[in-house]
């Protein structure tokens, strides 16, 4: 270790983390739905905070391991999750349709896979499916 310099004592710093975050946030518009007047709007994930994220992935996993459930039954339980629960009462209070759901559940998927496809994140829910 090299010796600082008298009146020196700062450590040299390589970067920080708001330059980090600056350089690896890829600009993501948010998806935005209109529902009866009103726009449900979902942030890029990559605008998530570390520990929402890591809920958000998790809650996906425990999705994916319900295989009894039904891929259709696992859409509609997952879908508060990928919405939040305040959007996903709207929908619900719109009287959205089953199939309206599906068709939703899938756009979200879509939309948060391209997300993580944008930072090099080939498969986020860690499957082995295709």
């Amino acid at each position: 270790m090299t010796p600082t310099k008298k009146g020196s004592d700062k450590p040299k710093v390589a970067f920080t983390l708001d330059q980090i975050e600056k350089e690896a946030h890829p600009d993501i518009e948010p998806l935005r739905m209109g529902v009866g007047g009103k726009v449900i709007e979902l942030r890029s994930p990559m605008d998530m905070e570390a520990s929402a994220l890591v809920d958000l992935l998790e809650a996906m996993e425990q999705n994916a391991q319900m295989s009894e459930l039904g891929e259709a039954a696992q859409a509609i339980k997952m879908l508060p999750v990928l919405l939040g629960e305040e959007n996903y009462q709207i929908l619900l209070d719109a009287k959205a349709s089953f199939p309206a759901l599906m068709k939703i559940s899938e756009k979200v998927e879509a939309y948060y896979e391209e997300a993580f496809a944008a930072v090099g994140v080939d498969d986020p829910k860690g499957s082995s499916s295709q």
